[in-house]
């Protein structure tokens, strides 16, 4: 029982890390990451999956769709 519960906790332990590593940057959005050590970084991430360390990186996403405005 004690090995089948270890390889459970491992499993899960490995599938919450994965899960939060990748993120998804919609149409119309782009995205950059701040790390906890360096500050904000230079490139800019366009629509996809990306990755992060987690835990170490943060991405912030932002709309760049142009809106109508009526005058």
């Amino acid at each position: 029982m004690g090995a089948v519960g270890g390889l459970i906790g491992t499993g899960l332990t490995f599938m919450t890390m994965w899960k939060s590593s990748i993120f998804y940057v919609e149409p119309g959005h782009r995205a950059f990451k701040f790390n906890k050590f360096s500050g904000i970084q230079d490139n800019i991430m366009r629509e996809g999956w990306h990755f992060k360390m987690p835990y170490f990186e943060r991405q912030i996403i932002y709309d760049v769709r142009t809106h109508p405005k009526q005058i």
